[in-house]
């Protein structure tokens, strides 16, 4: 054979390997949320936003001062249009907490106990914020078997942003097999804990049903409704989404919420403050009336259109439109 001759396997492999060598790792921490779910938490290191992004976000925080002028009264229908009721502020005091007492010794021990162990709180978020901003590093230079030896040995401990970490390497596949029932397997553990995305995390692996585990929309609501109760406001808009789309589960917890008076976990709560109000199929007049609710009704907003709004009414196993002049209490905002 020629030695200037290449075999073509080989001459494969060497145009492969270089283009390897320089593949970038899959994305971490820029993304949010990954495929459907949510990535780990973020380290507390972030490099510095640009002034363009610096300025957007001082915008964001400016707080409004100035109340807005109320809607104009207009008649709609044959009901009538109330003035809605403003909400006293409540009066709430919070207690000062004492200080410690120079003169009783008890008082002293135990407000140096408090310092001791508030420092020793401190110490811990301090190395858990470094082993976060470790473990960063590694999947960002795509060292997966790194964060997977550092965030194991934590989440057998119990560490619930471990355990959730762990659960998103085997949904992805970073690092490990893909294998949705360990995913499962962790972020219930982190679940159990309090962890929000992971119990977000839940419901959108058995909303989807992807892989092996099979979609469960009574299991995928029900993890939806608890991380919704917990505050994930992307839980509250999805089972908002899934009452409107109709879904027999979502709808069933819409009206466990009327009749319990816990709309709140979900949306602002709202009623009928006109003597009478159409429910009409459409968001307008043109629109068939498919009920006529009396004052005081219990609402759920779901969506708003213009001045018209999306309604879980109580006591019905269907929404309707309605005008939100005659709606009392606070109402989603376009």
């Amino acid at each position: 054979m020629n030695p200037l001759t290449v075999h073509p396997l080989k001459l494969i492999l060497l145009v492969l390997l270089p283009l390897a060598a320089d593949a970038a790792p899959p994305p971490y921490w820029p993304v949010y949320p990954p495929s459907p779910y949510y990535y780990p938490p973020a380290p507390i290191h972030q490099p510095a936003a640009s002034a363009p992004a610096q300025e957007a976000a001082r915008a964001t925080t400016v707080e409004l001062t100035a109340e807005p002028p109320p809607p104009p009264v207009i008649a709609v229908d044959d009901a009538l249009i109330a003035e809605p009721a403003e909400n006293s502020p409540s009066d709430v005091e919070t207690a000062p907490l004492p200080l410690p007492n120079e003169e009783s010794a008890s008082d002293a021990g135990s407000y140096e106990a408090a310092v001791s162990s508030e420092a020793a709180v401190s110490n811990d978020n301090t190395e858990d914020a470094l082993l976060a901003q470790e473990i960063a590093g590694a999947i960002q230079q795509g060292n997966f078997a790194e964060a997977y030896y550092l965030w194991r040995p934590r989440a057998e401990a119990g560490n619930a942003d471990a355990q959730y970490g762990i659960g998103w390497m085997y949904h992805n596949g970073y690092g490990l097999a893909i294998d949705d029932d360990e995913a499962v397997a962790w972020w219930q553990l982190a679940s159990r804990q309090g962890h929000i995305d992971a119990t977000f995390a839940l419901g959108m692996l058995y909303g989807l049903g992807e892989g092996d585990v099979r979609r469960d929309m009574k299991l995928a609501v029900s993890y939806y409704h608890q991380a919704a109760r917990e505050g994930h406001e992307d839980a509250r808009l999805l089972l908002r989404t899934l009452i409107v789309e109709g879904d027999s589960h979502a709808r069933q917890l819409m009206q466990t919420l009327l009749e319990e008076n816990r709309v709140k976990e979900l949306t602002p709560p709202a009623q009928i403050t006109s003597p009478k109000a159409n429910v009409r199929k459409g968001p307008g007049t043109k629109y068939k009336v498919l009920i006529t609710l009396k004052q005081e009704h219990a609402l759920m907003p779901l969506k708003r259109e213009g001045r018209w709004l999306l309604l879980g009414i109580k006591g019905k196993e269907f929404t309707g439109w309605v005008h939100d002049s005659l709606v009392g209490g606070e109402i989603l905002t376009e």
